[in-house]
């Protein structure tokens, strides 16, 4: 770290900025990238940084100049997450170049997703209970998201129902009824990662 202040003011504005803009731009799916993989997404934001540094010092004075170069990298990472990746993935299909998205998981892929909204998540675990959110909108001020997923599988829901099947495939549902209180708030249910059949994830798009 000390040899990041050895250097001239110039490249810790592009290192910091383009660090900060990848930071943005791939926020929640950056677990699998290696390490050159950072690296040349940070240069290619810190080329935005050193842009704006070049272009804007003329005309601001310097402290503010600094300041808007660190945060160019940031706003251009918002757009191209925005913007930018789901528009180049589009020209790869319609165009038949690739339908790979190239995403390390199908984890990274729904986690990137922001045009369409999940409504209902079934979790069927190997004890063969499924667990079931009818409807996740009843659940939009609740203090986190409806469905999360974390890093190492596990998954988050609010369980309105819960079903058990009998040896002839019938379901017997037993609904939660205190799943949101008034008073008490909602009440999320942790599902390890090693406990999970099957997840069945229903979305709709965003109007």
């Amino acid at each position: 770290m000390d040899k990041f202040f050895e250097v001239s003011l110039p490249v810790q504005i592009a290192l910091g900025g383009g660090y900060l803009g990848y930071l943005v731009a791939y926020v929640g799916i950056r677990k699998e990238h290696q390490q050159v993989d950072t690296v040349f997404l940070t240069v290619a934001f810190g080329i935005v940084a050193t842009l704006a540094a070049k272009y804007l010092s003329p005309y601001l004075p310097t402290n503010v100049s600094i300041v808007v170069a660190v945060l160019a990298p940031v706003v251009a990472a918002l757009i191209w997450r925005k913007f930018g990746r789901p528009l180049v993935r589009k020209v790869y299909r319609e165009t038949q170049v690739s339908y790979a998205d190239d995403d390390a998981t199908v984890w990274t892929t729904l986690a990137a997703d922001t045009s369409h909204e999940i409504t209902q998540v079934s979790a069927v675990l190997k004890d063969g209970r499924e667990l079931f959110c009818d409807n996740t909108e009843r659940f939009a001020a609740a203090a986190f998201a409806p469905f999360m997923v974390a890093p190492d599988g596990a998954v988050t829901m609010y369980v309105t129902h819960t079903y058990r099947r009998d040896k002839t495939g019938k379901a017997t549902a037993t609904a939660h009824a205190d799943t949101h209180d008034d008073y008490w708030g909602d009440n999320m249910t942790v599902i390890p990662a090693d406990s999970i059949h099957t997840l069945d994830i229903r979305f709709r798009k965003k109007a």
